[in-house]
C-alpha cells in the first residue's frame, strides 16, 4: 500500500528520514517542502566556506596546490561551496525519487484535513508526516539590532544564505568592513569568528555570560578556550557582558555596540549569534502537543501527540540516555533522530534509545569535546592533561556523567613544554606515552573514548582514574583496563557533520 508521505524541513533529520523510508518502502512519494533555494548541506563548515572566499586563504590553497598536484588540499584551508553539501546535492533527490519543493516555506499545518498549507498557498496532502523544520536564529530584542539587520549591517551565521550576505559584505569595496563584532560565543559564533579573522578583520566576541562555549565549559575550560582565542585566534573576548544598544553614525554607517559597562566598542559589522529559537510555531492551532518554552514532543519513535506526524532535529523533543525528555540540538541527534523516524513512518517499529549531549567543535584549531554537561550534578571531578589534551570528568558516585576534553593527542607533535608541570608529572607522562605507543588508538577526536565512557555510563575504579590522571588517553590503555571491544568505541568527528560521520546510540 503505497503513502503520501510530507517532510517539512530539509536538514540531516530530513536526509535520514528519506534513506530509512526507501529501505523498505519505494513506491510511497516523498514531498520535501524546503524554505531555502539549496538542496540539504551541512551548517558545520560554513567558517571553512567563509575563509575559501577569502583572497588569502585562496592564495593559500593555490600556493599548496602547486607544492602537493597528487594530494587533496586539506580541509582547514577553506571548504568550496560544493563542499557544503554532504549529501550530493539534487541527484540525491532524484535517487531516492523525492519531490523536492525549494524556496517552498510550510504556512500551517491542518492536522484533521491532513494538508499542509505553504506560504504560497499551495496545499500539500499527506498520510504521514515529519516535521523537521529545525530553528531560527533569535534576534536580540536591543535597540537598532533589527535597524542594523535590516540596513545590511548585521548578519546571522547559521545558513548558507547567511554566510553568503556576509561574504558579499566583506568582498565589497564600499563597504570595506575592518572591525566586526560576534554577539554570542556558542558553536556558530565561534564559527562566524574564524570567518572573519580569515578576511582579516579585527574581531570582538561578547558573551553574556562567564564562559565561553557555554553548554560545553565551565570555569577551567572556559579560561583555556578564551586564552586560546585571544592568542593564537588574535580576537578580543568579553565575557560576562551583554550588548545593550546598536549606534549609528549620522549617514547611517555603523558606529559600534554599547556593551554593558564597557561603553561603545566600535564595529562596521555585527554578527547575531546569540541563540536560536525553535519553529514549533508551525503546531499552533493543531493537535501536536509542544512542551512550554521547548521542543515538539515525542516518544522514543519519534512519533508527536498525533499518531500520523513524527517529528526530528532541532525542534524535538525526546528522550535521553537518562530517560529525560529534552531538546539536544546537535547534528547527531537530528541524524538518529531523523534515522529513526523513516522507519516508523514505514511501519517499522524503531526505538530511540536515548539521544546525549555531545558535541566537538575546532575553536582556531583547537579542538574541544564535550558529553553530559558540567552542569550535571557530580560529586568529584577528575582532571587528566599531557602536553597536548586537557580533559576534565564530571563523576556521580564514580560514574561519568559528563566529560569536557581539550586538545588531541599526537605523540609525533608533543611539546612537553606547553604546559608548566612539575618534573614528576612531566616524567609520568613520558611513561604513559611509552607504555601506549605501541597500541592502537589515534587520539581524543579518533577514538571517542570519552564519549564512550560517558554512553555506557561507566563506573571508575581508582586505577582507571589513575590512568586519566597520567594523560593516557590511548584506545589500547583503555581497552586493557575498561575491557571495551574495539568495536564499542564511538567515533567522534573533528568537525561533525563535515565528512558525514555519526554517533549513533547503541
Amino acid at each position: 500500500m503505497t503513502s503520501k508521505m510530507l517532510i517539512i524541513g530539509n536538514g540531516p533529520a530530513t536526509a535520514e528520514a528519506i534513506e530509512a523510508i526507501r529501505k523498505f518502502d519505494d513506491d510511497s512519494t516523498i514531498t520535501v517542502l524546503n524554505k531555502e533555494p539549496w538542496p540539504a548541506y551541512s551548517p558545520c563548515p560554513l567558517a571553512l566556506y567563509g575563509w575559501n572566499e577569502s583572497p588569502q586563504y585562496q592564495e593559500a590553497r593555490k600556493d599548496w596546490a602547486e607544492k602537493h598536484p597528487d594530494e587533496r588540499v586539506p580541509q582547514m584551508l577553506g571548504v568550496p561551496r560544493e563542499g557544503l553539501f554532504w549529501k550530493g546535492g539534487m541527484e540525491f533527490y532524484t535517487r531516492h525519487k523525492v519531490d523536492l519543493r525549494l524556496s517552498t516555506p510550510a504556512k500551517s499545518i491542518d492536522t484533521e484535513r491532513k494538508v499542509v498549507v505553504a506560504e504560497n498557498g499551495e496545499e500539500f496532502e499527506w498520510d504521514k508526516l515529519l516535521i523537521a523544520a529545525g530553528a531560527t536564529t533569535f534576534w536580540v530584542p536591543i535597540p537598532g539590532l533589527a535597524d542594523a539587520r535590516d540596513a545590511g549591517l548585521a548578519h546571522a551565521f547559521k545558513t548558507i544564505g547567511d554566510a553568503d550576505e556576509v561574504v558579499a559584505q566583506l568582498r565589497d569595496p564600499d563597504r570595506a568592513s575592518k572591525k566586526a563584532l560576534v554577539m554570542g560565543s556558542g558553536p556558530i559564533g565561534i564559527e562566524a569568528s574564524e570567518t572573519l579573522r580569515g578576511w582579516g578583520l579585527d574581531v570582538t566576541m561578547v558573551e553574556l555570560v562567564d564562559n565561553v562555549l557555554p553548554v560545553m565549559t565551565d570555569d577551567d575550560s572556559s579560561a583555556i578556550l578564551k586564552k586560546h582565542m585571544e592568542t593564537h585566534g588574535g580576537m578580543r573576548v568579553i565575557t560576562g557582558q551583554g550588548a545593550k544598544e546598536v549606534v549609528f553614525n549620522d549617514d547611517g554607517s555603523l558606529k559600534g555596540v554599547v556593551v554593558g559597562d564597557l561603553g561603545l566598542i566600535e564595529c562596521d559589522l555585527i554578527i547575531n549569534s546569540a541563540g536560536q529559537r525553535p519553529n514549533t510555531w508551525l503546531c499552533d492551532g493543531t493537535d501536536i502537543e509542544v512542551a512550554e518554552r521547548g521542543g515538539i514532543l515525542v516518544d522514543r519513535n519519534m512519533r508527536t501527540s498525533n499518531p500520523d506526524v513524527f517529528a526530528a532535529g532541532d525542534l524535538s523533543q525526546f528522550f535521553d540516555v537518562v530517560g529525560l525528555q529534552r531538546m539536544i540540538p546537535l547534528w547527531p541527534n537530528a541524524v538518529v533522530g531523523g534515522r529513526i523516524a523513516g522507519f516508523n513512518m514505514t511501519g517499522k517499529p524503531v526505538v530511540n534509545k536515548g539521544g546525549i549531549d555531545a558535541n566537538a567543535v575546532n575553536v582556531f584549531e583547537l579542538p574541544i569535546a564535550a558529553g553530559g554537561s558540567p552542569k550535571a550534578e557530580h560529586d568529584e571531578t577528575l582532571i587528566g592533561r599531557n602536553a597536548n589534551v586537557w580533559v576534565k570528568m564530571y563523576l556521580l558516585k564514580n560514574i561519568v556523567v559528563g566529560f569536557t576534553a581539550i586538545g588531541t593527542v599526537r605523540e609525533e607533535e608533543m611539546n612537553l613544554d606547553a604546559y608548566n608541570l612539575p618534573e614528576d608529572q612531566l616524567e609520568e607522562i613520558k611513561n604513559a606515552f611509552a607504555r601506549s605507543r605501541d597500541r592502537e588508538g589515534a587520539g581524543l577526536e579518533g577514538n571517542g573514548i570519552f564519549y564512550t565512557l560517558l554512553r555506557r555510563k561507566q563506573e571508575l575504579t581508582e586505577e582507571m582514574k589513575d590512568l586519566i590522571r597520567l594523560g593516557d588517553f590511548r584506545t589500547g590503555s583503555f581497552r586493557a583496563l575498561f575491557a571495551i571491544d574495539q568495536h564499542d568505541f564511538v567515533r567522534l568527528p573533528e568537525r561533525i557533520g563535515v565528512r558525514g560521520q555519526e554517533v549513533y546510540p547503541r
